[in-house]
């Protein structure tokens, strides 16, 4: 187990940089996710702490120990990729056993942790099959099984669960979370999907252009996201500009284009020009006595199983709305809904 301290980390290619002086600090036996869109640097991060990347500034600290010089082999780290990367002409245990032998563990003590491993994930059934006759699933429990049987100090996952079907990446969201708890390996997760970030962290960095955008727990992520960024990515988010009116000890008032809109958050800097977010999932329905009611022209509606996604025109600006189950009002006619001013957050 470790402590990982990332400090002012840079890396460029070619005059375009790709991680920007990024701070990090990943305490002892917890899971952060680095979760950003394409070319945000996640991977590139996640890379240069696994020394397979060469940094242009900063420091990675494992410990407290420097490891900008350390090679990766000997970081004490273990790697699970996107792509499997197992051995065609190996089997299952041989596969799960190559990192023991490099490191020149043998006999009954290689055996043992093997079948420990091989039992954590569930494989002792396929030990003696080629990767070539597992599925997609079994191939990446293989891969996990092989990252761990090492005991490395810190655990990598680098998209492992991208080329999977959806039912299958539920599936191992919850395999791979129990197994990080039940060992307390620290472990740096890099994916572009929200509900993996979502369900998997402990914490999540959500990062932009080479930075972190917020970094916090999963229900403070979504529920107060700190800037346009983040609440745009995570999930769905009506976002709109606003103009501060009035601030008070119990928010603020703003201008906004579906009229007149009270929050209970301040503007963090004083400024008079702002942007305010909310969920599809908090709006209401509008009763009298209310603050914050929008009238609005349902233009469309998405049955979605267990809720309805309903989308919103509110005097030309597009809102949108989820409501569980299918009832909705039908495309054209308009509704009263309003937005508790705890619910709407004034980003920076």
């Amino acid at each position: 187990m470790a402590v990982l301290e990332v400090e002012a980390l840079f890396k460029a290619y070619g005059g375009n940089t790709v991680v920007d002086h990024l701070d990090l600090t990943v305490p002892d036996g917890e899971f952060l996710t680095l979760l950003g869109p394409s070319g945000c640097g996640k991977t590139t991060t996640l890379r240069a702490i696994a020394g397979l990347v060469e940094i242009d500034g900063g420091e990675i600290r494992f410990d407290g120990r420097r490891m900008n010089e350390v090679p990766p082999h000997k970081r004490s780290t273990a790697m699970v990729f996107q792509s499997y990367a197992l051995f065609p002409h190996m089997n299952v245990r041989e596969n799960i056993g190559f990192g023991l032998r490099m490191r020149r563990v043998s006999g009954r003590e290689l055996a043992r942790r093997v079948e420990e491993a091989m039992a954590m994930v569930g494989l002792e059934p396929l030990a003696e099959r080629s990767p070539g006759q597992l599925s997609g699933g079994q191939q990446q429990r293989v891969a996990l099984a092989r990252a761990v049987v090492t005991r490395p100090d810190l655990l990598l996952f680098d998209e492992p669960l991208s080329n999977l079907d959806a039912k299958l990446r539920e599936r191992l969201r919850i395999d791979i979370r129990e197994l990080q708890r039940r060992l307390k390996i620290t472990s740096v997760y890099v994916t572009h999907d929200q509900a993996e970030a979502l369900v998997m962290s402990d914490r999540i960095a959500v990062l932009n252009n080479g930075r972190i955008e917020q970094l916090g727990d999963p229900s403070t992520i979504y529920r107060h996201p700190a800037t346009g960024f983040t609440a745009e990515f995570i999930g769905q988010a009506n976002i709109l500009k606003a103009s501060v009116v009035s601030v008070t000890a119990d928010g603020c008032e703003l201008d906004t284009p579906v009229g007149r809109l009270a929050s209970a958050e301040t503007p963090a800097d004083g400024r008079s020009e702002v942007l305010i977010a909310w969920r599809p999932e908090e709006m209401i329905p509008f009763v009298p006595g209310m603050r914050n009611r929008i009238a609005a022209t349902v233009t469309q509606t998405i049955y979605m199983g267990n809720i309805t996604d309903v989308l919103l025109d509110a005097g030309g600006t597009p809102l949108r709305l989820e409501q569980h189950g299918s009832a909705s009002a039908p495309a054209g006619s308009t509704i009263e809904l309003a937005v508790p001013p705890d619910k709407i957050q004034v980003l920076r």
